[in-house]
């Protein structure tokens, strides 16, 4: 079943630098918010004129729903300036508002009957595990013996995001650097193949998302 698209005017309650070039955006959108699932993602026109003309695509970081009296849901995107549309949409004050459609995608099947699930991210591919890992966290809740395991690969350290969220949700982290910055140096997939030999014997799941190896 094909689930509802919305086209809302979502307020902007933040939009800040985290580091270098990149940002995070929280928008309040309930709609959006209530329906959307972990690897979805939403398209957002930058401004009300003709340039940019075409919208942006965005993952949906994480999801916050019942936030006070006045934001009954919100969602968090987290984005790097890499052309014109971010560089704009980096400079966005908050109280405005911005033309968002969504929920768009498939997102992330998530099985129940997997023992343990592996996330991987390269470098911003780490935008929507944060709400995968949300998500997975509750199962876990309900099935201890459950275990999510995070793979972060980005070309430095500096490059590196939501290492200590994940920690907070009881993940086990894995960090991969192109530059040997911190943890294993190298490509967050050779991380990958060096671990898989322990869960050979599990219910395992891979999601992964990242430019092209």
């Amino acid at each position: 079943m094909t689930s509802k698209i919305y086209q809302k005017n979502a307020t902007i309650i933040d939009n800040f630098r985290i580091n270098g070039g990149y940002y995070k955006l929280i928008l309040a959108t309930p709609e959006i918010a209530d329906r959307i699932i972990p690897g979805q993602f939403v398209h957002i026109r930058i401004n009300d004129k003709t340039d940019p003309l075409l919208r942006r695509p965005f993952s949906v970081h994480r999801v916050i729903k019942n936030k006070g009296k006045f934001n009954k849901g919100q969602i968090e995107i987290l984005y790097g300036i890499v052309g014109r549309g971010t560089e704009i949409l980096s400079k966005v004050s908050p109280k405005k508002k911005l033309d968002i459609l969504g929920p768009l995608g498939n997102g992330f099947k998530i099985g129940s009957e997997y023992s343990t699930h592996i996330l991987i991210a390269g470098g911003m591919g780490v935008a929507p595990l944060m709400f995968l890992a949300e998500r997975l966290s509750k199962a876990k809740a309900k099935n201890p013996k459950q275990k999510i395991v995070v793979l972060i690969g980005a070309q430095t350290k500096r490059k590196i995001f939501c290492e200590k969220e994940f920690k907070k949700l009881g993940c086990d982290i894995r960090i991969s650097t192109d530059d040997g910055s911190n943890g294993f140096k190298g490509r967050v997939n050779s991380q990958l193949t060096q671990i898989l030999p322990l869960f050979k014997n599990q219910a395992s799941m891979i999601y992964a998302c990242g430019p092209e190896a």
